[in-house]
């Protein structure tokens, strides 16, 4: 409507990239958790009765029934939070076994911080570790987070490679993409590598929105790495494909098109 907007998250991992907006209100609804925006780019993933919330830029508010809290850019976690379900609903009964919240087999002790989106004090851990990270996209996914949200921005490329490469039939593997994409371009300065990241993500996308954008920072990597040529042809190709995308003033720049 005009003052509200709410979508359900079925299943798997969406990202929203929602502009503040004082007359509207944007929510998510994931099973029984609810994200509502404060004005952010942000990801949800379902996985079963629990999600994850990660937040790119802005803020989001979470709620489940009575309990509310809010993230800020940089801080992820799943919810419903342990401490706001009854203690005996996290534990085995002989009648009704409940189902745990991610498999035990992979989890590590630096995990507990990190879903709580304490990412220096999980990164302190996951660096101690003995054991490596197990060959999961979750595992994968959250080291990743946890490394280039606490700063440690080179470590979180051999994760995202991995989720990419090896898992590349998962429908993460092109977040996996566009993310390490990110890192290569924004934090470590490398333009190039990020261009080829970019790509990736494109071929790698079954989502419209993510494809889109993938593109418009493969321009974007392509004019900073100085290759005009190749900057130039990417973005044709994004303004015939999205005429109206809503980046195209951007690419046109960084392709260096006429107006």
């Amino acid at each position: 409507t005009a003052t509200q907007v709410t979508l359900e998250l079925a299943q798997g991992q969406a990202r929203f990239d929602v502009a503040r907006n004082e007359q509207r209100v944007f929510r998510v609804r994931s099973g029984e958790v609810t994200v509502e925006v404060l004005g952010t780019s942000f990801e949800v993933e379902r996985d079963g009765a629990r999600t994850r919330v990660a937040v790119l830029q802005g803020r989001v508010a979470v709620s489940f029934h009575e309990h509310h809290t809010e993230l800020s850019a940089g801080e992820a976690g799943w919810f419903p939070r342990e401490e706001w379900l009854p203690h005996e609903e996290w534990l085995p009964h002989e009648e009704t076994p409940v189902k745990t919240p991610r498999p035990r087999a992979i989890t590590r002790s630096w995990r507990e911080p990190a879903e709580q989106g304490e990412f220096e004090r999980a990164y302190e851990l996951l660096a101690q570790t003995k054991k490596p990270v197990a060959d999961d996209v979750e595992e994968l996914m959250l080291a990743a987070d946890t490394a280039r949200l606490s700063g440690h921005a080179a470590a979180a490329v051999p994760y995202l490679r991995r989720v990419m490469n090896e898992h590349a039939q998962d429908s993460r593997a092109s977040l996996a993409a566009f993310t390490l994409g990110g890192v290569l371009m924004q934090q470590l300065g490398q333009p190039r590598e990020a261009e080829a990241a970019y790509a990736r993500a494109r071929s790698l996308s079954l989502n419209s929105s993510l494809a889109e954008d993938a593109l418009a920072r493969q321009v974007e990597a392509a004019h900073r790495a100085g290759d005009a040529a190749l900057a130039r042809s990417l973005a044709r190709e994004y303004v015939a494909q999205y005429p109206s995308g809503r980046r195209v003033r951007a690419v046109r720049r960084f392709g260096e098109l006429e107006p």
